[in-house]
């Protein structure tokens, strides 16, 4: 008898969950992983892989970061010279500096 028969699915059974073949339980591993903020590099590196292309191109949207918020940074920092020039920001309420060095480099581009 397969182990699968003997021992897989018996012990799905008793967890309560959906059933899915074992080596479906790896893409759940990479998933939960990314999504509770492991870097993808260590992921890649659990699954076996030796750069994260794979990891960023079958697990990418659960990477958290990957999200439409990503980028704010870069408008509160360089927005200001966006207006000042006439151009409309994406993201115009967010325009001041949440760290220390944003805060010290709008320091020293304002006139």
């Amino acid at each position: 008898m397969q182990l699968r028969e003997r021992f897989w699915k018996p012990a799905v059974k008793a967890s309560g969950v959906r059933y899915r073949r074992p080596y479906q339980t790896r893409h759940t591993y990479a998933s939960m992983m990314l999504s509770a903020g492991e870097p993808p590099m260590w992921v890649a590196h659990q699954m076996g892989h030796s750069d994260q292309t794979m990891i960023f191109r079958v697990y990418g949207r659960w990477i958290p970061g990957t999200e439409p918020e990503a980028g704010n940074k870069a408008v509160r920092l360089f927005g200001g010279h966006l207006e000042k020039a006439g151009k409309k920001l994406a993201f115009p309420s967010q325009n001041s500096p949440t760290t220390p060095q944003e805060e010290e480099i709008t320091k020293e581009k304002s006139p």
